[in-house]
C-alpha cells in the first residue's frame, strides 16, 4: 500500500477532487481512523464519510482545520492524515 501525506487544506484539495479518496488518520498513540473524502469546488466543501459510524459530514476548508468539527486538521498539522493510493 502507497500512501501520500497531507500538507495543508489546499493540498488535499488536490488529492481529492474528481473522485472520493480514501485517507487513513492515527493519533491519539495510535487510534485509527479510516475515511473517504472527495473536494466538490462549486459548493466549496469537502464531503467526509467517517467510516466507524457511516456518517457524512460536508465541510468548508475552515471547519476541516477547526479541531471542534473534526480531527482531520490536527492530523494536518502533525503530518498524520494520508492518502491511500
Amino acid at each position: 500500500m502507497r500512501t501520500k501525506v497531507v500538507r495543508s487544506v489546499e493540498h488535499l484539495k488536490t488529492l481529492c477532487t474528481k473522485d472520493e479518496k480514501e485517507f487513513h488518520l492515527i493519533l491519539n498513540g495510535g487510534m485509527f481512523s479510516r475515511k473517504y473524502v472527495q473536494w466538490d469546488e462549486e459548493c466549496g466543501t469537502f464531503r467526509v464519510t467517517n467510516c466507524i459510524d457511516d456518517s457524512v459530514e460536508d465541510l468548508d476548508p475552515g471547519q476541516i482545520m477547526n479541531p471542534r468539527m473534526t480531527n482531520i486538521g490536527e492530523g494536518i498539522k502533525l503530518g498524520a492524515f494520508w492518502m491511500v493510493q
